[in-house]
């Protein structure tokens, strides 16, 4: 929980009949949580109403990979806890397809860029709610692998500037502006706001290559789920590149070794038709692009003429 975040409460009830005939305990109850000052999104359901899949409340079956008892009929709640497990088992390629959506749109919203001049640490890609992502993804496929070290460095780095936000503001503020970079460069005592900010890229580009490769992954390994949304731009594919789930990827990688200039080509073939890199393109033309600059004939004392 951070300084000033909501608190997602579901309030369960055995059938809908005692929801409706508790509707005044439940107003009275919320009300005196927002008096106590408690900003409450809550939800009113059902054992029945949580094991089912719901496309237009994704929100609701995501949250509930994260639910913890706090206090109430212990039966009640262990009998939703016992079926959980088997509902998620049973309908994991739907809940993937219903969070990927979400968070694609989401990336969307973005530009699909974690380079922003203002970023909004939670929402921005490669901000907070990407790296709950990778863990909802890694809880949907059955907790396989752990998050990686980096990851949980920048997961800290991300924490520790939101609670800044939070207390700066005394309320849920989430906007990294040029006044915050500024002072959170002095507080923190690294260098300016420009050379601060650098790190800032660093942890919020770890976590949104792994947010990709977790969507990249989770689509593959449903893509019959998945093919309502085939991609009509691999019509554009030539003979270096073709296009698969939006993503460009080299036909012969193997030409790389002999044809580094190659990646120069990948690079106007992004621009052209706006589609971004997979992972693996990614890095091998970080590599090559480097190689091209060591043995340019055009090549300056300080780089590319």
């Amino acid at each position: 929980m951070f300084p000033y975040s909501d608190v997602d409460l579901l309030l369960l009830f055995e059938s809908e009949k005692l929801a409706l005939a508790s509707k005044d305990a439940i107003a009275a109850f919320l009300r005196h949580l927002w008096d106590s000052d408690l900003r409450v999104s809550h939800s009113v359901r059902t054992p029945a109403e949580c094991t089912e899949v719901h496309d237009r409340n994704i929100e609701l079956n995501i949250s509930l990979l994260d639910q913890r008892y706090l206090t109430g009929d212990r039966a009640l709640y262990a009998g939703l806890a016992e079926k959980l497990p088997r509902f998620i088992q049973g309908n994991r390629g739907p809940l993937v397809r219903n969070l990927a959506q979400l968070a694609r749109a989401r990336h969307g919203k973005y530009a699909g860029t974690f380079y922003h001049l203002e970023p909004n640490v939670k929402e921005t890609p490669g901000g907070l709610r990407d790296h709950q992502l990778v863990c909802w993804l890694d809880q949907l496929h059955g907790g396989r692998d752990g998050p990686a070290p980096e990851l949980e460095a920048a997961f800290r780095f991300l924490g520790r500037l939101r609670c800044y936000l939070h207390y700066q503001s005394g309320r849920d503020n989430n906007a990294l502006s040029f006044d915050a970079q500024d002072g959170i460069a002095e507080l923190w005592r690294n260098g300016d706001a420009a050379q601060w900010m650098r790190e800032y890229y660093r942890h919020a580009r770890v976590v949104y290559r792994a947010a990709i490769r977790a969507l990249d992954a989770s689509e593959a390994q449903f893509s019959s789920l998945f093919a309502q949304f085939r991609d009509w731009r691999s019509r554009v594919a030539n003979a270096d590149f073709i296009v698969h789930r939006e993503r460009i990827h080299f036909r012969a990688p193997q030409r790389l070794e002999v044809e580094p200039e190659l990646v120069l080509s990948l690079f106007e073939f992004v621009a052209r038709h706006g589609i971004r890199l997979s992972a693996r393109p990614s890095s091998r033309s970080n590599r090559e692009l480097r190689a091209c600059a060591r043995t340019s004939p055009n090549r300056g004392p300080y780089g590319p003429r």
